[in-house]
């Protein structure tokens, strides 16, 4: 049986160790020492220890394993970065490819539309109609052929310029073709620059309707009725287009002389086309061909010009010549084009040889000019066969003969005052 513990009296102060009674440290006898009290032995102590230790490699351990997750999920974590990086790389790179692709599809197709659209170009600039829209478009462009001329002297007409182009292409077509030799298997047709004189008051008849040929009712020649053929009038000396023009303006055209006939004054006067070729030619004494077209398509009325700028419309006109032919295949326009000769006299002065207007038809078609200045030569001859004074006592001066060949056409009688209503002039230029 359990006994009950019997309570301490407090009481009995005999019993009692006061710990804080100041009296008694002296007293080594007083002194209580815990550690020799103590029932833990070292090797408790080190079992303390040891638990202690444990606890800590536990909590370390534990760190280190959180401290690893941690790792683990970053290294995840990067790895997951690193593959959505890589995949974004890989899509990029692929959309890129792609976006090249139809990029260079895309180029690809570009570059065959313009090739096509190139040769379509080609194709129609080579047409009369392509023609005519490039000869009055950059006829016009002191960008392109007309430098150093401005837009009021440009008269090409487009639908002349179509009807121009189609007489081109037509003779081009019949033009020899050799089978043989340098010029082997290529075609070619004279595309020439000439000159035509005429006055102010026909100009905007001329740019709308082109060169007429005269017929002797609706049309006619002012000065005679064509010394070398009744046709148009041309010449690629522009010093003799300038004698017949009236106030010293000139047309600049592009033509087709094609096959030409040598005419002479004697047989050919104001007869038609010669059988078999495409335009007159003839010279007179001053040296300068002159071209006579009886086809008012051959002729292309292209710049009205004076004596300040005569020479950029013929420089021009010679870019013109030069596109034609390339995108035509005339592989030689300038052959055929007739060249000046050595004349006996001078080339006439400006207008010398314009008729005045309002001037009276004389017999035989022909007008005399009025303000024009007579060579003297010719003077001196008509002086001769009229019979007239002037010094001359009926005859020539001393020394002086008519030009070989000159003289009035059969049947002809001089108008009064004047030879042939005419004198050397062809036609109105």
């Amino acid at each position: 049986m359990a006994t009950e513990s019997q309570p301490i009296d407090i009481d009995d102060e005999s019993d009692v160790v006061d710990l804080c009674d100041k009296s008694s440290e002296d007293d080594d006898d007083s002194v209580v020492d815990l550690t020799a009290a103590s029932p833990a032995s070292p090797k408790r102590r080190r079992s303390v220890i040891d638990v202690d230790d444990e606890a800590v490699a536990r909590q370390l351990e534990l760190e280190e394993q959180r401290a690893a997750k941690r790792r683990k999920k970053a290294e995840e974590r990067d790895a997951r970065i690193a593959r959505k990086l890589a995949a974004e790389e890989k899509r990029k790179a692929e959309e890129k490819k792609r976006a090249d692709a139809i990029k260079r599809k895309n180029a690809a197709e570009r570059a065959a539309k313009e090739k096509r659209k190139s040769v379509d170009t080609e194709e129609l600039a080579s047409t009369p109609t392509g023609l005519a829209a490039i000869v009055t478009e950059y006829t016009r462009d002191s960008k392109k052929w007309a430098v150093g001329l401005e837009l009021k002297n440009a008269c090409a007409n487009f639908d002349l310029a179509v009807k121009f182009f189609e007489k081109h292409a037509a003779m081009l077509a019949r033009a020899p073709c050799p089978r043989s030799g340098r010029n082997k298997g290529t075609r070619a047709t004279p595309l020439a620059i000439v000159y035509h004189g005429t006055s102010r008051s026909n100009f905007r008849a001329i740019m709308e309707g082109n060169l007429k040929v005269p017929d002797g009712r609706t049309v006619r020649h002012v000065t005679d009725d064509g010394f070398f053929g009744r046709g148009i009038y041309t010449t690629t000396d522009p010093r003799l287009a300038f004698a017949y023009a009236k106030d010293a303006i000139v047309f600049a055209c592009l033509a087709l002389p094609g096959r030409q006939y040598k005419a002479t004054q004697k047989r050919d006067r104001g007869v038609p086309k010669k059988a078999g070729y495409d335009s007159h030619l003839g010279y007179e004494g001053d040296g300068a061909p002159q071209l006579v077209f009886f086809d008012t398509d051959q002729v292309l009325p292209c710049y009205l010009v004076d004596q300040r700028n005569h020479t950029r419309a013929h420089a021009a006109l010679e870019r013109a010549v030069k596109v034609v032919a390339e995108k035509t295949g005339n592989a030689r326009p300038s052959d055929g084009i007739p060249k000046n000769r050595s004349g006996r006299r001078a080339m006439p002065a400006p207008g010398a040889y314009a008729a005045g207007a309002g001037a009276p038809v004389a017999p035989g078609g022909a007008v005399p000019p009025t303000g024009g200045v007579m060579p003297p030569g010719l003077a001196a001859y008509i002086s001769m066969i009229t019979g007239g004074g002037g010094g001359y006592g009926g005859g020539p001066p001393p020394g002086y003969g008519p030009p070989p060949g000159y003289g009035p056409p059969p049947g002809y009688g001089p108008p009064p005052g004047y030879f042939g209503g005419g004198g050397y002039g062809g036609a109105d230029y």
